[in-house]
Parts: structure tokens; sequence; C-alpha cells
């Protein structure tokens, strides 16, 4: 075993392209998917043609997520502080990553064929 100091990941890094959030839940049933999925909030990261959509694209998208997450919890947890109550307890399935780009790269479903994550069409064109 050994011990490594990691370099520094920089900031700008995790500033994802937005966040879709829900401002009001009523009447998402009705919308057509992927909006009618969304819980509380999406970490949104575009891609225009050209731009890379590989694999570490999709871990950024995702590094982001987490790093919105984290930060939503210390939020929470100053909050709490400050006003001596408990801080909520979040379900992290409520926040999500959306990666739209314009095609699916083929990679995508041979990582999900060997099981790396799951990809599942939630209506036409995503």
């Amino acid at each position: 075993m050994a011990f490594e100091v990691p370099r520094e990941v920089p900031v700008g890094a995790l500033a994802p392209d937005g966040v879709v959030r829900v401002v009001r839940a009523e009447g998402l049933q009705g919308l057509p998917t992927p909006w009618c999925r969304q819980r509380v909030e999406a970490t949104l990261d575009v891609k225009m043609p050209g731009d890379h959509t590989d694999r570490a694209a999709l871990a950024r998208n995702e590094l982001r997520r987490h790093a919105r997450w984290t930060h939503l919890l210390e939020d929470d947890r100053e909050q709490a502080r400050k006003s001596g109550t408990a801080a909520p307890v979040r379900d992290p399935r409520e926040h999500t990553a959306w990666l739209v780009a314009p095609v699916l790269p083929r990679w995508v479903r041979r990582d999900a064929t060997a099981g790396f994550f799951s990809l599942e069409a939630v209506g036409e064109g995503c």
C-alpha cells in the first residue's frame, strides 16, 4: 500500500452549465420525458456538436453532481447550526445529472452492456 497526495482539481471544473430545478411539482406528470421524471433538480451539462462526449465528459458530469450534492449538504448543515434544528434528510436520487448531447456515442451502449452503468431510453432522443 502507498499513500499519495492527489493533485488539486480546479474549482472551475466543478461548475456545471446549469441546474434544472423543479419549482412546482404539480403538473410535472403531464410533461413528456425526461421532464416528468424530475424530482428536485438535475445538474446539467450541454454538449454542442464537436464537443467531447467521451467517458471523461460523463465522469465530469457526475463529479459536478456530486460537488453540488456536497454543497447542498454543507448548506443544510450550516442552516441547521444557525437555527438550532436538525438538518433535513435529502434523498440523493432527487438530485440527478443530465448530460445533453446531439448524439449517443457507441461507447455508452458498450459500457452499459458491460454493466458499468444502467442505460434507459426514457423518450424520443432521451
